[in-house]
């Protein structure tokens, strides 16, 4: 048993959803050219913040474009069942639970009411739809880094204090930075390549089932 405030942060897209989110809607209407933006983001080319502008700022063309994305999102984006086992885990135990997401606010907030998970709190990149045109907006963007829009291990710093225990779970590129300053790391995909690649500590899941049943049998 661990004798500390217990601080949960997860990533969203393909971590509590079963897909990328972000990536489902750029294969489907995004611009021929977005995986050479992908890559140029991935090797640290070019920021998401940048790379996110242009996908949503291409596939913007019409005020049904953001219904055309919901509508998408409901018919084939599903999150991990096994979430809601996990989050009720937390609750009881009251685990501060927080969402971390790189990708974008309109489809985290459809999402999360959609499965009436609007309790859990998190933080995005902003997604404004004016009617006819969009402004895409970046407020947790650290200027000092400048690789992704939305800074993980900047929400880190001001959540933690010297008696909190942090746990962390994501599955991607935007989970890099973080992975690396807390005190356990669930990671799948490209994060556990990461995680090999730099000598960090993880355990390796498959979905919410695989992390419930550590984060119990740790903390109970």
């Amino acid at each position: 048993m661990i004798d500390k405030r217990i601080l949960i942060l997860t990533d969203f897209d393909g971590t509590i959803t079963k897909k990328d989110v972000g990536v489902a809607l750029v294969k489907n209407f995004g611009p021929k050219d977005w995986e050479n933006y992908e890559k140029k983001w991935i090797q640290r080319e070019m920021s998401s913040k940048y790379v996110l502008t242009f996908y949503y700022e291409s596939m913007f063309q019409s005020t049904q474009s953001t219904r055309k994305f919901i509508d998408f999102i409901d018919k084939n984006i599903e999150i991990d069942k096994n979430f809601y086992d996990f989050y009720n885990y937390c609750r009881r135990n009251k685990f501060e639970i927080y969402i971390i997401s790189d990708g974008m606010s309109f489809y985290i907030d459809f999402i999360l009411h959609k499965y009436k998970l609007d309790g859990i709190p998190y933080f995005s990149n902003l997604y404004i739809d004016n009617g006819d045109s969009i402004k895409i907006e970046f407020p947790y963007y650290n200027s000092k880094c400048g690789m992704c829009g939305n800074c993980k291990t900047n929400h880190l710093d001001k959540l933690l204090d010297k008696n909190t225990y942090v746990v962390y779970i994501g599955d991607g590129y935007s989970d890099r930075c973080i992975s690396e300053k807390v005190d356990l790391v669930f990671a799948k995909n490209d994060l556990e390549k990461y995680c090999i690649e730099n000598n960090i500590n993880y355990i390796k899941y498959n979905d919410f089932l695989d992390v419930f049943r550590v984060i119990k049998s740790k903390f109970n």
